[in-house]
């Protein structure tokens, strides 16, 4: 299971944690890590305290620190994208959302649709030792590159498991019977498989090649965006992990795509990846 390697954190006055997680995970990656400074009317840096760059642990030659020509978190990123490759963009998440419809997105939204790296939202909460991550996992879409992401956010999942030494719970949401199908009685139909059932098979393929992964399955009848914040609640969760699509209609371009609405609903860290033969 491979580490992340390059690692881009946005910092700003208020980033006290997500400079801790930045430093945790960047440590136990042993990767090299960048902060991104918003604060561009200081020429110090201070979400960075002596403390946490003393901690004999952390190699001080694998810690950058560049300083935006922007405090606006959107362009700064992208600039710094543009320059040079990371695999792992770590930025404090937005409380403030979307305006209506969609029409002006929150930087969160902007990076989701058009960043190319994983995009991981953190809060103020401390990540629990030997805690727990939800991972969303969609499988009524068949096709290469639906089964691709799917391979890309199970591949991230494991790795942050054994990271923050968390439990993984994988949830697929369906929305419940298809009515042409409850409408032909199963009698005179020997193949009938309910949605339920189908659900069911494809989450167990998935997660069946990782049997050395602690982890648990759920299948929940509902809207994702609900769903998935009940179960993040439920198991008090470090973080949630999605996939995102490309928006490649006006439709999803104005009223956001389903892993958008997910994270507007989420109080705990997100990681956000997308399918990354898109992006090669």
């Amino acid at each position: 299971m491979s580490n992340y390697q390059n690692i881009l954190a946005v910092i700003n006055n208020n980033s006290q944690s997500l400079v801790r997680k930045a430093l945790a995970l960047s440590k136990r990656s042993n990767a090299e890590l960048t902060f991104l400074n918003l604060n561009n009317q200081d020429n110090s840096i201070p979400a960075i305290s002596p403390v946490n760059l003393s901690t004999p642990f952390i190699d001080q030659n694998k810690i950058n620190v560049i300083k935006a020509k922007t405090n606006k978190a959107y362009y700064a990123i992208s600039e710094e994208l543009s320059n040079n490759s990371y695999d792992l963009i770590i930025k404090d998440k937005t409380t403030k959302h979307h305006n209506y419809m969609g029409i002006s997105p929150c930087d969160d939204w902007k990076l989701l649709r058009n960043s190319s790296a994983p995009l991981m939202l953190v809060t103020k909460t401390q990540w629990q030792s030997h805690g727990h991550l939800l991972t969303a996992i969609e499988t009524e879409e068949n096709n290469s590159l639906h089964n691709a992401l799917n391979k890309d956010i199970l591949e991230h999942s494991y790795r942050l498991s054994e990271k923050l030494a968390s439990k993984v719970h994988l949830i697929n949401c369906y929305l419940g019977e298809d009515p042409s199908i409850s409408l032909t009685p199963s009698s005179f139909n020997m193949n009938f498989i309910s949605q339920k059932e189908l659900h069911w098979q494809h989450l167990k393929m998935l997660s069946g090649n990782n049997l050395e992964i602690d982890q648990e399955l759920h299948l929940q009848q509902g809207i994702p965006e609900t769903e998935i914040s009940l179960m993040a609640i439920k198991y008090d969760v470090n973080m949630v992990i999605i996939g995102t699509a490309e928006h490649n209609s006006l439709v999803g371009t104005i009223f956001g795509h389903t892993s958008e609405y997910i994270i507007d609903e989420l109080q705990c860290d997100v990681l956000a990846v997308k399918n990354s033969i898109t992006h090669h």
